[in-house]
């Protein structure tokens, strides 16, 4: 479970989110803004905003007709993947935000794995 976490969410959203698009939106937008020596663009809010959503549609099933939306997971993630991306930015590589992204994934599932099912 910790390797999935590790290699599943946190490498594998970030190679999407930071990796692809956001990087694919800077190139096509540019980075015109500078904000406490973080030059970005369009990338990080596009990124962000679409990491929120997919968070946000997490407690949705459409097979059971369930179609609660977690509107504060979808905001806590939209504020985490700004912190990503501005990782991103700052580093120019993804691999700050995946370990970071890793290592907060496994620290939210510990109480779950010490109380138990």
């Amino acid at each position: 479970m910790v390797l999935w976490t590790v290699l599943g969410a946190g490498l594998g959203e970030e190679m999407f989110y930071r990796g692809y698009i956001q990087s694919r939106v800077d190139i096509a937008w540019g980075k015109p803004f500078h904000v406490l020596g973080v030059n970005f663009g369009a990338g990080l809010i596009t990124s962000s905003l679409l990491f929120g959503l997919l968070h946000a549609l997490n407690t949705v099933n459409y097979f059971e007709g369930r179609w609660t939306f977690a509107v504060g997971y979808g905001l806590q993630s939209v504020f985490a993947g700004l912190y990503y991306g501005v990782l991103r930015e700052r580093t120019d590589s993804i691999l700050a935000g995946a370990i970071t992204h890793g290592v907060v994934d496994v620290a939210a599932r510990i109480p779950g794995l010490v109380s138990g099912p």
